[in-house]
């Protein structure tokens, strides 16, 4: 850690973010593992080029959160193998924090997306959308390819507004950050692959529907680069636009023409998409069920306060937190490590059930208090007559 630590130190004099992105300056970010949190460019630093603290619950995947009341980039070095990687992820989280400071709003719903309908149609026009985006790049901004990418996106929306909605603000929030992490990562790398890693999330048709927030990444992405091919010094009216990413480019391309949509003979391909999101989301939810150790449920008025929406499953009215989930009850807030069931009515941020195993028994703090280890302290009407399965009706 301290070796990684000394080698960005190394580097810090060199981290001019505006090469990345016009009006890009760096902030306050950090690096971790299990254990400790390595902070740059935080007024904690004290003057220091970085100091290292023990890591504490906030520090979850990579993001940004408030640390101290300071937006700071994170970064999870246990993901990554390389310097290279991780230097290019600083970049892209740094740019999320850059959003924060002017107020970005263009945030997706993002229920929407692990609700994802497996449609036949919309799957179809989906897979030729996005060979027909990569070929626009590709091809440098091809007039005919630009015509028919926007015909396909505009056909989609029309059938599926909110779906496509919801695509055109993650490419807006996320697809920026993936820019500015593929031009740090092709300047440190100096290599003329990089941009087939991130083609992958763009044409690898079963997985961009099987993770649909992660391909609206490469679509982003694409999206910046067709708008790089087009127009020059876009980037900061894009920041101050109230457009989302698709709707700027489309603002930006006013000689556009109608062009004809003709459908691939890719049936076979799209029904076996929607036979493997079917499959996913049965075998998550199987997962669960078929977790070891004491089953706590919580029933009360539980508002959701942080969760990956990477890793959320949603079938119906309940949603799986694969790998974390933030809760609110009352004043107090509880970090509970995945994997977490929750059963909701229409808002999926408002829990009604509340499902985890425990690896080890709570124990009873007063009669109506119940303490768990890692999580805190939990007051309600207690059962817990059937060991192996406790439940709490939360005051």
């Amino acid at each position: 850690m301290q070796e990684l630590a000394e080698k960005i130190l190394m580097g810090l004099p060199t981290m001019d973010f505006e090469k990345y992105w016009d009006g890009f300056h760096g902030s306050a970010f950090a690096i971790y593992n299990a254990d400790e949190v390595c902070l740059f460019n935080h007024p904690k630093c004290a003057g220091n080029s970085y100091i290292s603290i023990p890591k504490t619950d906030q520090f979850v995947s990579c993001t940004y959160i408030f640390f101290e009341e300071v937006p700071t980039a994170i970064v999870d070095i246990r993901y990554f193998d390389s310097f290279e990687d991780i230097y290019s992820l600083i970049v892209h989280e740094s740019f999320h924090t850059y959003q924060n400071s002017l107020g970005e709003s263009r945030f997706p719903n993002e229920a929407i997306g692990p609700a994802f309908p497996a449609d036949f149609q919309l799957i179809q026009l989906r897979i030729l959308e996005r060979k027909v985006l990569f070929d626009a790049v590709m091809q440098g901004s091809n007039g005919h390819l630009l015509d028919e990418f926007i015909a396909l996106r505009d056909e989609r929306l029309r059938l599926f507004p909110a779906v496509v909605e919801y695509e055109n603000r993650v490419e807006t929030i996320e697809g920026p950050a993936f820019f500015v992490e593929y031009q740090a990562l092709r300047e440190i790398d100096d290599s003329e692959t990089a941009l087939q890693r991130y083609s992958n999330l763009l044409l690898n048709a079963e997985d961009s529907h099987v993770h649909i927030r992660k391909s609206c990444y490469g679509s982003g992405l694409f999206l910046c680069l067709l708008l790089d091919q087009i127009a020059s010094r876009w980037q900061d009216d894009f920041m101050h636009s109230e457009l989302d990413l698709y709707h700027f480019f489309k603002k930006l391309k006013p000689d556009y023409r109608s062009a004809p949509i003709s459908l691939a003979g890719n049936k076979d391909e799209v029904n076996y998409i929607i036979e493997k999101m079917q499959q996913q989301k049965k075998d998550a939810f199987q997962s669960f069920n078929d977790h070891s150790g004491i089953k706590l449920t919580l029933t009360g008025t539980i508002q959701s306060a942080g969760f990956d929406p990477m890793n959320l499953v949603i079938h119906g009215n309940q949603a799986l937190h694969k790998h974390f989930l933030k809760i609110r009850i009352g004043s107090n807030e509880y970090f509970i490590d995945g994997p977490v069931l929750t059963l909701f009515d229409d808002d999926f941020m408002k829990i009604k059930t509340l499902e985890v195993f425990l690896k080890e028994p709570p124990a009873r703090s007063s009669g109506d208090s119940l303490e768990i280890e890692g999580m805190g302290t939990f007051t309600g009407h207690i059962d817990d007559t059937n060991k192996s399965s406790i439940q709490v009706s939360l005051k």
